[in-house]
């Protein structure tokens, strides 16, 4: 769309029906943009839609020729990249601390949520060697007490002690490291 001089300079001041006509212009195709580039996550979508306006709103003043859809483009293509170099960080810092630690991907992704994980390793370093290692074998290899037992030479009501001192000492390293999250 060419905006007429009058226009882009209402525009430029933030005529309330000027950015209306704006954002109605541009929506779909900025949404579309967005969509195929992420591909999936639509909160994530709509969170990045919201702020590509809101930016592009603010600093519109800013704004110093007449090619406002080349504008918008340089904006969102600009946020969506950074969207995805930050998600590409931040999966590859979880997976690279995983395999350091030998969680498995699966674990990875049922506890998503990175301050938690962080949380997590934070408590498992703070704890005895022998509950950080009973934890492991019963939630990350998933051994049921007997191979514990088996795999450790204790008897199985050994290890269930263990394994609630391990896991109250955990529970209390969890809420301590939280106070700093």
């Amino acid at each position: 769309m060419i905006w007429t001089n009058e226009e882009f300079t209402k525009l430029k001041n933030k005529d309330p029906i000027l950015l209306k006509k704006f954002y109605d212009i541009y929506k779909e195709k900025i949404y579309n943009y967005i969509f195929f580039k992420i591909k999936k996550d639509h909160p994530l979508i709509h969170d990045l839609f919201n702020d590509i306006f809101h930016s592009a709103i603010l600093n519109i003043s800013k704004l110093n020729h007449n090619n406002i859809s080349g504008w918008l483009f340089n904006i969102t293509k600009r946020r969506v990249n950074d969207h995805l170099r930050k998600h590409y960080r931040e999966e590859k810092y979880l997976n690279k601390l995983y395999q350091d630690e030998a969680y498995s991907i699966d674990y990875v992704e049922d506890i998503y949520n990175k301050e938690r994980v962080l949380q997590l390793q934070i408590a498992m370093g703070k704890i005895k060697p022998k509950y950080s290692e009973i934890i492991k074998l019963k939630y990350i290899e998933r051994l049921s007490l007997k191979e514990i037992a088996e795999k450790t030479g204790k008897n199985t009501k050994a290890v269930e002690s263990l394994l609630f001192r391990a896991k109250a000492t955990l529970k209390n390293e969890l809420e301590s490291a939280s106070k700093y999250f």
